[in-house]
């Protein structure tokens, strides 16, 4: 398996453990596989989440809004 595909598994694992917690998840289509953004944080903020395959995860804050992560 080529370590995209082991990031894409390690992001759905992750995925699925932050909506068990009660967060929204989604996968951008036409995104890396690893790649997925979370809502539903205290303050509202829009966070990208990167999975690695060694189990690591990066977050980046987008914004609070489609429109504030477009500047």
């Amino acid at each position: 398996m080529s370590a995209r595909a082991v990031a894409g598994e390690m992001a759905k694992l992750l995925a699925a453990r932050l909506e068990e917690h009660g967060y929204t998840v989604a996968f951008p289509a036409g995104r890396d596989p690893a790649v997925f953004r979370v809502a539903g944080l205290p303050g509202g903020p829009y966070v990208e989440v990167t999975a690695e395959e060694d189990g690591q995860a990066a977050c980046h804050y987008t914004g609070r809004s489609t429109a504030e992560a477009a500047q």
